[in-house]
């Protein structure tokens, strides 16, 4: 199986009670919502097709502790 992926990028979780735990962020790419405030516009259609087993080789920073699957849309 494969998803296609925007980014694989660490950060610092900003929200919810893990807020400043290290973090490896997956982005998808699609969105159908087109919101005007976008800020991930570059994700509407950028990205590539990756199978899970790469996905999870490319998401292992040594101090991060939390991983996130980001849905381009809300």
């Amino acid at each position: 199986m494969s998803l296609k992926v925007n980014e694989i990028f660490y950060s610092i979780q900003g929200e919810s009670s893990y807020a400043g735990l290290p973090c490896v962020f997956i982005r998808l790419t699609g969105c159908n919502l087109r919101c005007s405030y976008c800020d991930t516009q570059y994700a509407y259609e950028e990205g590539r097709e990756m199978e899970i087993s790469e996905i999870i080789d490319g998401s292992h920073p040594a101090d991060a502790i939390w991983l996130k699957l980001r849905v381009v849309n809300p």
